[in-house]
């Protein structure tokens, strides 16, 4: 499993290796390389093979992230969307997202710790969607990934669900490895295929576990709404 921080300097150096850009819109930023602490008035656009960095960037519009792209961001600042493309590398670091965080195509890996998204986050289908010490201000999908996630001391303000997950789903665990999580609205977990723990985690609303195989295991949940299935003794 894909499991590394990358550098920004890692990821420069690794740009000559990938392949031509894609060109942008014509209201869109291209990005191929380094992007400091400025203000960009539309969007920023990844191209399909292309590596991006964002520096302390307020980008004033949406960042989408092609196919085979790379995108390492630290302290940015985005007014739009994060649209992440297939079989593309996202890494985060603190940052504040007004939009929406969606990650919706086969072979993709977002790590994100640090970080404030005002909408939905939104993994579909993905490999990886690896979460810490974040908030989440809207609702949280974590569906059909194929390796695994991560989620660890987290806020998470709307519904959240994650079904259908092929690889590991660890939902806190109170180990001092992966802290628990605090998420305010109903907590669905079904379907899923891997190994599931949750633990030390406090739910506003129900914690509802069903069909999945095997079981979630964990313990020491504070849930204020219902215990259901799979979880009732979690």
């Amino acid at each position: 499993m894909r499991r590394m921080w990358i550098t920004p300097a890692a990821a420069l150096a690794a740009a000559g290796a990938l392949l031509a850009a894609s060109p942008a819109q014509a209201d869109d930023r291209s990005c191929d390389g380094p992007i400091g602490p400025e203000t960009v008035p539309g969007g920023v656009v990844v191209p399909d093979g292309e590596v991006c960095e964002l520096a302390g960037t307020r980008v004033l519009g949406s960042v989408r992230v092609g196919t085979g792209a790379a995108l390492f961001a630290e302290g940015i600042a985005l007014s739009g969307n994060l649209d992440v493309r297939g079989d593309a590398d996202v890494s985060l670091d603190r940052g504040e997202i007004a939009g929406s965080v969606k990650a919706t195509r086969p072979g993709t890996a977002v790590f994100a710790q640090r970080l404030t998204v005002a909408g939905t986050l939104e993994a579909r289908g993905a490999d990886i969607l690896d979460l810490r010490d974040s908030v989440v201000e809207g609702n949280f999908y974590v569906r059909d990934t194929q390796e695994g996630s991560l989620f660890c001391g987290n806020s998470l303000n709307g519904s959240s669900e994650f079904t259908g997950n092929l690889g590991q789903l660890t939902l806190g665990a109170g180990d001092g490895f992966c802290d628990g999580n605090r998420l305010e609205g109903n907590v669905k977990v079904a379907g899923n295929r891997g190994f599931t723990e949750i633990g030390d985690n406090d739910v506003g609303g129900n914690l509802t576990c069903f069909a999945n195989d095997p079981a979630p295991v964990g313990g020491g949940n504070r849930v204020e709404g219902n215990r259901e299935g799979q979880c009732a003794a979690l």
